[in-house]
C-alpha cells in the first residue's frame, strides 16, 4: 500500500522484497559470527533499537528504493535475533525437555505472526500505511526502552555454541549405543 503511495509498480515492489530478501540473507550470513561475539541482550537490545528506528521511516519515504533500503535494513535483524534466541534455548533446556520447549515455541511464533498478520491488515484499513508506520514505530520505540533498562535482558549470556553442539553430539552418540 504504501509503495502504491510513492508510485510504484509491479517491479518496484518486488525489488522492495527483493531488498527485504537481500537484508535478510546478510543477516544470515552474519548470524553465527554476532551471536558467538555478543551477548544474547545486545543483540536483542540493538535488534529492537534498528527495528525503532527504521520502522518509522517507511512514514517519510519519497520512493521505492528507499522502501527497499529500509526493508533490507530492517530484515538484517530478524535472522540474527532468532539464531540468538535458539542457540540460547538449545544450550538451557534440558535434553528431555527439547522437543516440547521447541514445539511450544514454534506453537506461540506462529499464533503470533497468524494474529499479527490479521490486527496488521486491520490496522492497515483503519489507518493507512503513514499512521501505521508511526504507530509501529512509537511501539518499537517503547519496546526497546524497556528491554534496555531491562537488566535481566542486559545481562543475559553469549549464546554457547560449544554447549549446543555438544548436547547435539552426545544425543547422536546416545542414540547410536
Amino acid at each position: 500500500m504504501r509503495a502504491q503511495q510513492v508510485g510504484s509498480g509491479a517491479l518496484e515492489v518486488g525489488l522492495i522484497f527483493s531488498g527485504a530478501a537481500l537484508g535478510a540473507l546478510l543477516g544470515g550470513l552474519a548470524s553465527a559470527h554476532i551471536v558467538r561475539r555478543f551477548p544474547l541482550g545486545m543483540v536483542a537490545i540493538v535488534m529492537l533499537w534498528v527495528e525503532a528506528l527504521a520502522f518509522p521511516l517507511y512514514a517519510i519515504a519519497r520512493d521505492w528504493w528507499m522502501l527497499g533500503a529500509i526493508a533490507l535494513v530492517e530484515s538484517v535483524v530478524a535472522p540474527i535475533y532468532m539464531v540468538a534466541m535458539s542457540t540460547y534455548r538449545l544450550s538451557v533446556t534440558p535434553d528431555r525437555l527439547q522437543g516440547r520447549v521447541s514445539g511450544a515455541v514454534g506453537t506461540v511464533t506462529t499464533g503470533a505472526m497468524s494474529l499479527g498478520a490479521i490486527l496488521g491488515g486491520v490496522l492497515l484499513s483503519a489507518l493507512g500505511p503513514v499512521a501505521l508506520a508511526i504507530a509501529c514505530g512509537v511501539w518499537l520505540l517503547a519496546l526497546a526502552a524497556v528491554t534496555s533498562v531491562n537488566r535481566t535482558v542486559r545481562r543475559a549470556p553469549v549464546a554457547v555454541f560449544a554447549q549446543v553442539a555438544e548436547k547435539a553430539a552426545g544425543s547422536e552418540h546416545a542414540g547410536s549405543e
